[in-house]
């Protein structure tokens, strides 16, 4: 019984490292560009083991995206905590998405489109997204921060068509990703705030832009 679990144990600890170091590669390199040997090299392990865990690519890759998720989300909560209003909780995420972009090679959103089960992955994180979103934009209303008139359901819409564009006409490969998200999603988001949004808004950017 005592192996037994020693075993489970061990074998949780493997999984945990191959989906580091596999999250690590994909990022900095692009899904195509590493092969399950490259993976099973840098762990020291046989590349029978690495397929005992994961019996392809694409189901570790599949891991990858859900273990990015949970990290995000984590990670956001408790950044969060610290913040008062919308705004505060945007900053929070401009920050993070700004460090977490540092990293990101373009080769690794152009690949996830070869992976049907990672566009299923991406198609249901969207519409999480979105039902966030909407909350977040009704939080912002509540708070003053946003402008009341405004259709929010048909500005997720136009944001998502918007997304998609950048990614089926491979913008993120001529401008880097902080770029096209300071020039499109935050002064998107600045179109929609009230003169209350617009200045802490405005003082946040006049921050980044000193710091740059």
């Amino acid at each position: 019984m005592h192996f037994l679990k020693q075993n489970t144990e061990h074998k949780q600890q493997l999984k945990s490292k191959v989906l580091d170091v596999a999250k690590r590669m994909f990022l900095e390199k692009g899904v195509k560009a590493v092969k399950m040997d490259d993976i099973s090299g840098v762990l020291s392990i046989s590349k029978r083991t690495l397929y005992e865990i994961y019996g392809n690519k694409e189901d570790l890759l599949l891991e990858v995206l859900h273990l990015m998720k949970k990290e995000c989300m984590e990670k956001f909560l408790e950044v969060s905590k610290e913040n008062s209003t919308v705004i505060d909780d945007f900053i929070s995420f401009c920050k993070f998405q700004t460090e977490f972009m540092k990293n990101l090679s373009p080769a690794f959103i152009t690949d996830l489109q070869k992976y049907p089960k990672a566009q299923e992955h991406l198609t249901a994180h969207n519409e999480e997204a979105r039902q966030h979103a909407l909350s977040f934009f009704k939080r912002g209303v509540e708070e003053g921060f946003f402008l009341p008139h405004l259709d929010y359901a048909l500005i997720c819409d136009m944001l998502e068509i918007q997304r998609q564009h950048v990614i089926s006409s491979h913008l993120y490969c001529t401008h880097s990703f902080e770029e096209l998200f300071y020039n499109f999603t935050v002064t998107s988001l600045r179109g929609y705030c009230t003169s209350k949004g617009i200045a802490q808004l405005d003082s946040f950017l006049y921050q980044q832009l000193n710091e740059a």
